[in-house]
């Protein structure tokens, strides 16, 4: 069987089996199932079909690697550790900068035979994402083909690339990428763990580098400033003093760190920081309150989330805001370090009442759209969501606990469009475009409640 996925720049072509049982069900269907990959083509318009790339299995879950791991970097700034290869043929992709292009190294593992070299724009590298994307959703080809991605530390990037112009999804996959250069809110690091270099000649990679990235004697890079240079630089830095910039900050805040924070089990004292972050969200610094033992951090997320700046660049002087947080037997709190009493808000806001009734039924109709078949809840979730004139929604928030456990059953995390609302990397997190604010509930059965926040 043969099935094909298409874009203007880019053709990609399956071909596999399906096993007899499957086969016999589906006799009557348009589309069986494929669930052995037997060999896949790869085709970019506008380059020699000499060029194209053909192989089996072991190939392509080698391209899906390789295109995961360049595309991160390439979206967020930040140099993605390359994987050692044990796959029969090996795939490197690297930019060129200069010629805006995207260079695609295939080398075999047979002696005397050159490498083949594909130079890519970036329409086609993305088209090349959005095939494999089509590919990795439909669920009649290939359904028990296993792609497990791994996020980027944070160790690995520069001081003067602010938090938000490297931000992406925490899984950052191949089913997002096309789509996901800004989206802020689950970024999460990779565990500690050796990872291996490749040699200047693209061969199989010898030299070892340490958790963070670096060589040297005792695991220390000389290039890092050291967190006691970086409290020196930030001394005279201004303090965040806005209460709804505050509120957005630690909003994501929190939803960074409750998102990553997977030992909760081990954490048998109440814990408690005092966490610096500039205005995009990344923490710069931080410190163990009275009570807290110094190492009591390592029981924690923030050691992986600390921007450790490097000697490479420069520290922007940026506004900062300090927050209390605190890890309190597997439950998070985060608030202000010296509290605010002045009321926050949620940015610039709609209030003519003929648009809220238009943007209401917008919001109820784009919502169900993204609705499965028999869709329903595990319990009522209670969500705030902001809407532009436009239709796009530009920020939305779980209204209790419920809903932050069960967010990825709505439709709401993959409707988010920062952009939308004018927030840029590196800047604000508080939408800078007028939203409609309206409540919206998801009821068990599948029912759908959207009235305006604050009414007509």
């Amino acid at each position: 069987m043969r099935r094909e996925y298409s874009l203007p720049n880019c053709n990609l072509t399956i071909e596999g089996l399906g096993n007899e049982s499957d086969l016999n069900l589906q006799r009557n269907e348009n589309r069986p199932l494929i669930s052995t990959l037997m060999e896949f083509e790869c085709q970019f318009i506008g380059l020699h079909q000499s060029f194209n790339l053909k192989g089996g299995k072991s190939f392509f879950e080698a391209l899906l690697k390789e295109v995961n791991r360049y595309t991160q970097g390439f979206l967020s700034g930040i140099n993605h550790p390359l994987e050692s290869h044990d796959h029969q043929v090996h795939l490197f992709l690297e930019g060129i900068p200069e010629k805006n292009l995207h260079r695609l190294r295939v080398e075999s593992t047979e002696m005397g035979k050159e490498p083949m070299i594909l130079d890519l724009n970036t329409i086609q590298l993305f088209d090349l994402v959005e095939t494999l994307d089509q590919l990795l959703a439909d669920p009649q080809t290939l359904p028990d083909l296993i792609f497990e991605l791994q996020p980027l530390s944070r160790r690995y990037r520069l001081a003067e690339q602010s938090f938000g112009r490297q931000a992406a999804p925490a899984s950052l996959g191949i089913a997002s990428l096309a789509v996901a250069s800004l989206v802020l809110f689950f970024l999460a690091p990779v565990p500690p763990e050796e990872v291996k270099q490749p040699s200047k000649n693209g061969s199989n990679p010898t030299e070892e580098v340490s958790e963070n990235g670096e060589n040297g004697e005792n695991g220390e890079n000389p290039d890092l400033i050291s967190p006691e240079e970086v409290k020196t630089i930030l001394a005279e830095a201004p303090e965040i003093e806005d209460p709804t910039e505050l509120s957005f900050i630690k909003r994501y805040l929190f939803q960074t760190i409750n998102y990553i924070w997977q030992n909760r089990d081990q954490v048998s004292d109440r814990l408690e920081f005092s966490v610096t972050v500039t205005k995009d969200g990344s923490i710069i610094d931080y410190k163990a309150l009275e009570g807290t033992a110094e190492d009591g951090d390592q029981q924690t997320p923030l050691p992986d989330l600390r921007y450790l700046p490097t000697r490479g660049g420069e520290i922007n002087k940026e506004a900062i805001a300090q927050f209390k947080v605190v890890f309190n037997r597997g439950i998070l709190e985060i608030n202000p370090l010296q509290g605010n009493q002045e009321q926050a808000n949620y940015g610039p806001e709609i209030k003519n009442k003929a648009q809220l009734k238009q943007l209401t039924v917008k919001l109820r109709k784009t919502l169900i759209s993204r609705f499965k078949e028999d869709q329903k809840f595990s319990a009522t979730l209670t969500f705030r969501v902001g809407m532009t004139e436009n239709g796009e929604i530009g920020d939305y928030e779980a209204l209790d606990q419920k809903g932050v456990n069960y967010e990825d059953e709505t439709p709401l995390p993959d409707l988010l469009n920062l952009e939308a609302v004018g927030i840029i990397p590196g800047g604000s997190l508080v939408p800078q475009k007028e939203l409609g604010q309206f409540k919206v509930v998801f009821h068990p059965d599948g029912k759908l409640e959207v009235s305006p926040w604050r009414g007509y």
